[in-house]
C-alpha cells in the first residue's frame, strides 16, 4: 500500500484541458480543467501506475519488488511430510500452474521450538498432522494470522481416532464394513465382551468369521493384523505399510 500523504512533496497536482486530454479529464466542454490528484510512492512513480496489490501478510525480509505480486502458500508439517516426494510434486505443479504463488515451507525446528508469533507469515496454509507434530500450535498460528486454510485443522484431532472416523463416515451415509469396537480401557469393559474360537470371534455379541482385520483405535498406530481361519493355516499376519507381505506370525 502507498504511504499516507504527509507533505506537499508526496502530492502531485496536475491540470488538464479537455481539448488536450478529454478522456482523462472526463469532460468535453470548453477549457474546463479538472484537477487530478495522484498519490506517488516514495519508491518510484511507476509503482503508482502499476498499482500492484500487496497483501498485508507478505513475507518479512523479502525485497519490496519481490513481495508485491505474490501470494504466499505456507506448508506447515514435519519435514518428512513437507519434503516428501508426493508433497514436492504437488507444490511443483502448483508453481507451474500459478506463477504468482510462492511456497514457504516452515522449518521443522521452528515449528517445534519457536512461538507461533515467529513463524513465517503466509496468505494460505496447508498443515497436517503426523507423529510429534504440534497440532495445537498450528491451530494457534491459524487464529493469530488468519490465513486461508486449505484443510481443516480442528478436524485432524478427530481423524486420529478410528472410532470417530467410522462415526463420521456412517453419519455421511458412506457404506462401511461390519465392525465392532473393543476398548479395554473403557470403564465398562468386561473380558466377556470378547469370545475367541478357532475360526471366528464374538465381540460385544457380534460374530466375525475369519479372516478379519484388527486395527488399533489410534490412527497413528499402524499395527494392523489380519487373522486367518484354520483352512488357510490359522495364525495372523501384520500388514506392513508400503510392504506387500511379511512372514506369518502364528504365535500371536
Amino acid at each position: 500500500m502507498a504511504a499516507p500523504l504527509t507533505s506537499a512533496e508526496e502530492t502531485v497536482v496536475a491540470s488538464y484541458s479537455s481539448d488536450s486530454d478529454p478522456e482523462r479529464v472526463g469532460s468535453t466542454t470548453g477549457k474546463k480543467t479538472s484537477r487530478v490528484r495522484f498519490q506517488v510512492s516514495r519508491v518510484a512513480e511507476d509503482e503508482a501506475e502499476r498499482r500492484i496489490v500487496q497483501t498485508d501478510s507478505a513475507m518479512p525480509g523479502q525485497p519490496e519488488t519481490d513481495r508485491e505480486p505474490f501470494l504466499f502458500l505456507g506448508v506447515c508439517a514435519m519435514a518428512k511430510k513437507a519434503k516428501s516426494k508426493y508433497m514436492t510434486e504437488i507444490l511443483a505443479r502448483i508453481g507451474a500452474e500459478f506463477e504468482q504463488i510462492r511456497t514457504v515451507i516452515f522449518d521443522e525446528q521452528q515449528i517445534l521450538h519457536a512461538p507461533v508469533e515467529e513463524w513465517p507469515r503466509c496468505d494460505a496454509l496447508i498443515s497436517f498432522y503426523s507423529g510429534n507434530f504440534p497440532l495445537d500450535k498450528a491451530i494457534q498460528y491459524a487464529k493469530l494470522r488468519n490465513p486461508f486454510l486449505i484443510n481443516d485443522l480442528q478436524m485432524q484431532y478427530a481423524i486420529q481416532d478410528r472410532r470417530k472416523v467410522y462415526e463420521m463416515l456412517a453419519a455421511a451415509g458412506v457404506d462401511l464394513p461390519r465392525y465392532a469396537v473393543l476398548d479395554r480401557e473403557c470403564p465398562d469393559y468386561s473380558p466377556a465382551s470378547l469370545e475367541e474360537f478357532e475360526d471366528y470371534i464374538i465381540v460385544n455379541g457380534m460374530q466375525f468369521q475369519k479372516p478379519f482385520v484388527e486395527k488399533p483405535i489410534c490412527a497413528d498406530d499402524h499395527n494392523v493384523y489380519i487373522y486367518y481361519p484354520s483352512s488357510a493355516g490359522s495364525g495372523s499376519q501384520r500388514l506392513f505399510r508400503k510392504v506387500f507381505t511379511c512372514p506369518n506370525c502364528p504365535h500371536i
